[in-house]
């Protein structure tokens, strides 16, 4: 096919063979005087006679031509020729050939095998024009493929052919590769050489790729990579601790991949050291002391405790934990063997360190008291006086005396001392004024407090008694000063007369203590002061209950200028410490007390809600009856989750001497303290908080001793020295659950796979499925190659021997995938009118869930009493709801979500339709007076939507606008509308309107506008003037009068 042109001069008619062309190929065209015909593809059958006659009023020419189709062909020509092929039986043959595209025409092609045309229908062939590839497809091939494939294609131009040969061999057994071993953890010091291997098996022979940190190694002067009879190694000189991660193995062949991981540890060699140091710590007998060390080591270090030189271990009132470099012990029930020195050692193998503190433990006992106490006393020269106390306190006090602030001993300077079990008894044989007379005090303390009582000793002069006294003056005396007389002289004075006490007083606070507030982790001190007042106890309570001194809490006294300052200062002030404080004063003589708050400041800013997790999980324990079983898990969340513990569906409280349960900065215990065989079964850790639950469980196995005795030989039940452990894989890996077991005799151990509905199916060797041992019959394992969908569940062990039976069971679960976030239903566009509410949400997905924020045009979007956020993690849903919306919510609304691995958005416009309403003046028009001649402003504020046409009228008629005295001026944005008169005139007195109007309806509203007339009183301006006539003339007088309104005569 080919395209021609002939131009004529004036044609009108074209005739092809006699027929008008009306082809499609055929296109006529005209150019001024020039007429064009163009064949477009000529086909064979349009050969012949070309007519073209002119027309026109005058006449017709008509001329002709011939028309000669030459028919055009391109033979078949293969530019790729099959290729010969070596395939394995059962596999899928494909051959093919190209042959050149533009063969013209359509080729016969045959296909034959070995010279024969094909007569499997498993033969399957296929021809693409557009391109020219010729495919043969032989699914599952077989022995007898074996042969010789001959393509061949002809037409009338020529033809060609191709073949090539294919080849079946049998197919050999092949294997994917296996780790017969795992990668062990390894932990070296920087700049060592680390060293690691496993074992693969495969067939074909496996090859290995290593990655560190998902780099991958390659072989350097530093870094080697061996394979021998298996065994894959890997060995780097001179490790860094940018190494520290992970090591992975991924070993391949044509069969597919395997994966293990390891952990790696490079530390760079940090001698140990105390970041901080123990605090001395004073408590009470039966106190809960807490003590803490922070330090820095690298490997981490050991670390021991140690009291008055006798090690610490752990035990039911000593407990003994490290975290991230904080060591703490806390002791239960202290008691006083514990004062002394405390000594944390801490050893790596690049140093050592320790650190010292005084532990002071006190008696929890009763503080001194005075059941008597001292008397003022008078006294002559050369008499002898007693002064008697009788005291109480436990443990028992020791008792000091005093004269003038001067402490007294027993046999010194004529004073004897004789203290019994409650009693004490100072006596001076020879009163000595100058020595004597003045204060005299017995002061008791023991280590649960201090106190004091005091009296006074004066003298009898002569002239207060002579030797003549009387009675009556002996009735004086015995009053005087409220003061006992003693001496040899005032025997009968002395028997008519008592022994007066000092008066106690009840005390009183000189300065109470106040509400305090401090910041988490500082220190806060309440602090109170009070007279030195005989006996006087200070106790501190909190919320109601006596405060428990730790080593962070403590209480201190002191006595200054007659006064005593009693402080109770807390450090590392936590949230718990918050609360009502309140300190009590007493005496015998009566209690004073006072309260105050302490506020613990956190940060400004709240910390995000997060859901429990359990970053250590339980584990399943075995244990013999009797035994201490302790299970341990470790949750985080905020806020600080609560923890409850269940023995299958069975809350466990605590019970004394039975079950303990303890909680330690987020570590749980359980605790049974003597196990039993009924206590065999599943435990539960289920945390909680106002963000969510999760929960981790464990089994517990308790089990005794079996003995035969119809045999003389011992049996011994079976016990799993190294239990099962539950294993995270991904689909398609191999996984590996091993054991160890002894018992006698030696057990045989059978493995079963737990199903859904609880039924343990036997698992045998075959398939993906392999039982394997030692030659001891020790240590067992169950392989399961290319793990499926179905092996993620429970499997159990089961020894058994003569002597009896042992379980142990773990769990298959599918490896935590990590996704960035994908928005898989996306925000959509919203219209909604106003006062309506708006929804907008997204559906997220990834792992870990996305935390998802809202924006509209590209700021955060606050919640408030109309705006609220809801957050479905679980599902992933996500949505923004805005109640009785307006227009200035209108705009583009963004989700954004977030996680580790990446983030996603999604946009959209919310669009707010104002409500539509008629038209309301909410600034009418009011009555108004102005001067003539002053400027007024008639203004209104009218609502509506669509927004109200506004027009005036006065009286009733359109206000006619000049520019210049009336005016009119709108802002329809804001709804106002004013109309200004200027320098108004009388003519401007009128009621005015101003009409309001949409197609919603009206309104109107009015107000008179009252010109006040300015008046001037009448005054000549112009005078008369003298004017002299004739007689009979006519005269003619004017003046001129001004004044408003204007004068009349």
């Amino acid at each position: 096919m080919s395209n021609f042109k002939l131009e004529l001069q004036l044609s009108l008619i074209q005739k092809l063979n006699g027929l008008l062309m009306e082809n499609l190929n055929i296109k006529t065209s005209v150019s001024g005087d020039t007429y064009t015909i163009e064949f477009t593809k000529v086909q064979l059958d349009q050969a012949g006679e070309l007519a073209i006659e002119a027309r026109n009023s005058i006449g017709h020419k008509k001329t002709n031509c011939t028309l000669a189709v030459k028919e055009m062909g391109i033979a078949p020509n293969f530019n790729m020729n099959l290729t010969d092929r070596l395939v394995e039986e059962k596999e899928t043959v494909v051959m093919e050939a190209q042959m050149n595209k533009d063969v013209r025409p359509k080729p016969e092609i045959q296909w034959f095998k070995d010279g024969k045309p094909f007569t499997d229908s498993r033969y399957k062939t296929s021809y693409d024009e557009s391109n020219g590839i010729l495919k043969l497809t032989i699914a599952n091939a077989e022995t007898s493929d074996k042969c010789r494939i001959t393509i061949k294609a002809e037409n009338r131009w020529g033809s060609a052919e191709c073949s090539a040969s294919i080849g079946v061999t049998k197919k050999r057994s092949m294997a994917k590769p296996q780790f017969l071993s795992e990668l062990a953890p390894v932990t070296i010091t920087e700049g060592d050489t680390l060293q690691t291997k496993v074992i693969i098996t495969g067939d074909p022979k496996p090859y290995a790729k290593w990655y560190i940190n998902n780099t991958m190694v390659c072989q350097t002067e530093d870094t080697e990579m061996t394979e021998q009879n298996g065994v894959y190694s890997l060995t780097i000189h001179g490790c860094s601790t940018d190494m520290t991660g992970k090591i992975k193995v991924v070993a391949g062949n044509k069969m597919g991949e395997a994966t293990t991981e390891g952990k790696l540890t490079v530390i760079a060699p940090i001698p140990v050291e105390f970041e901080t140091s123990l605090c001395d710590a004073t408590c009470r007998e039966g106190d809960t002391l807490k003590l803490k060390a922070v330090l820095l080591g690298e490997p981490e270090p050991t670390v021991s405790w140690f009291v008055n030189g006798k090690k610490l271990e752990e035990s039911q009132n000593i407990k003994i934990h490290s975290e991230k470099g904080t060591y703490t012990v806390t002791i239960k029930d202290i008691t006083m063997d514990y004062s002394g020195k405390v000594v944390c050692e801490a050893v790596n193998e690049f140093g050592k360190a320790s650190s010292e503190a005084t532990l002071l433990v006190l008696p929890r006992g009763e503080p001194p008291d005075f059941i008597e106490w001292l008397s003022n006393i008078r006294a002559r020269q050369g008499s002898s006086i007693s002064h008697k106390v009788v005291f109480t306190g436990d443990p028992r006090p020791e008792l000091f005396w005093y004269i003038n602030n001067k402490e007294v001993k027993d046999g010194l300077e004529g004073i004897t001392i004789k203290t019994t079990e409650n009693t004490s008894i100072l006596t001076i044989k020879n009163f000595n004024p100058d020595k004597h007379v003045g204060e005299v005090i017995c002061k008791a303390e023991n280590q649960a407090g201090e106190v004091s009582c005091t009296a006074n000793m004066a003298t009898y002069t002569s002239s207060m008694v002579s030797e003549s006294e009387s009675e009556a003056m002996a009735e004086d005396v015995g009053v005087v000063d409220d003061l006992t007389e003693v001496g040899s002289d005032a025997e009968s004075i002395r028997d008519e007369t008592t022994r007066t006490p000092t008066p106690v007083m009840a005390p009183k606070f000189i300065t109470k203590i106040k509400d305090t507030r401090a910041n988490r982790g500082h220190q806060a001190v309440f602090e109170c002061i009070v007279p030195d007042t005989k006996g006087v106890v200070c106790k501190w309570l909190k919320d109601g209950k006596e405060v428990q001194l730790l080593a962070r809490i403590r209480v201190q006294s002191r006595t200054i200028e007659g006064h005593i300052t009693n402080e109770l200062i807390i450090d590392d002030v936590q949230p718990e410490d918050a609360g009502k404080y309140t300190v009590m004063v007493e005496n015998t003589a009566g209690l004073e007390q006072c309260e105050a708050k302490l506020t613990v400041l956190e940060n400004l800013q709240k910390p995000q809600s997060k859901a429990p997790e359990f970053t250590v999980q339980l584990k399943d324990k075995q244990a013999k009856t009797a035994d201490r079983v302790t299970f341990e898990c470790k949750v985080v969340g905020e806020p600080q989750p609560e923890v409850q513990w269940f023995h299958g569906d069975e809350r466990i409280f605590e019970e004394s001497k039975k079950i303990i349960i303890e909680s330690d900065e987020g570590v749980e215990r359980l605790v049974i303290e003597s196990s039993k065989v009924k206590d065999s079964g599943l435990y539960k850790a289920v945390a909680k908080n106002s963000a969510g639950t999760t929960m981790t469980e464990a089994k517990l196995e308790v089990r005794g001793t079996k003995i035969d005795r119809t045999k003389k030989s011992k049996t011994e039940a079976p016990e799993f020295t190294k239990p099962l452990q539950d294993k995270i894989v991904s689909l398609g890996e191999n996984i590996s659950l091993e054991c160890s077991v002894r018992g006698v005799p030696q057990p045989v151990v059978e493995f079963f796979a737990i199903t859904e509905t609880g039924e343990h199916q036997k698992l045998q060797t075959g398939g993906r499925v392999s039982i394997q041992h030692d030659a001891t019959c020790t240590h067992w394992r169950l392989v399961i190659r290319d793990v499926q969908k179905e092996d993620f569940r429970g499997y159990k062990a089961e020894a058994k021997n003569d002597g009896g039976n042992a379980i142990s069971g773990a769990k298959v679960t599918p490896k935590d995938v990590q996704s960035k976030p994908e928005i898989t239903g996306g925000l959509k566009t919203k219209s909604v009118k106003e006062g309506e509410t708006a929804e907008m949400g997204v559906k997220v997905s990834g792992h870990p869930p996305p935390d998802v924020q809202f924006e509209k045009d590209g700021e955060p979007v606050s919640q408030n009493q109309r705006i609220e956020i809801i957050h479905d993690d679980e599902a992933g849903e996500h949505k923004i709801v805005i109640r009785d919306a307006t227009p200035k919510d209108v705009g583009n609304y963004t989700a954004k979500a977030v996680n580790p691995e990446g983030s996603a958005e999604s946009k959209a416009d919310l669009e707010v339709i104002p409500a539509q309403s008629p038209p309301k003046f909410i600034e009418p028009l009011r009555n108004l007076d102005v001067n003539e001649g002053d400027n007024i402003e008639l203004k209104v504020r009218v609502t509506g939507n669509p927004m109200p046409s506004v027009s005036w009228e006065k009286n009733g008629q359109p206000v006619a606008m000049d520019g210049s005295h009336l005016i009119v001026k709108n802002k329809k944005e804001e709804g106002i509308y004013t109309l200004t008169l200027n320098i108004t005139r009388l003519d401007d007195d009128a009621i005015y309107s101003a009409k309001a109007t949409n197609k919603l309806g009206k309104d109107e509203t009015s107000g008179k506008l009252r010109i006040v007339e300015d008046t001037n009183p009448p005054q000549i301006s112009e005078k008369l003037k003298d004017v002299e006539i004739r007689e009979h003339e006519m005269i003619e007088l004017s003046t001129t009068v001004i004044g408003k309104p204007t004068p009349s005569n």
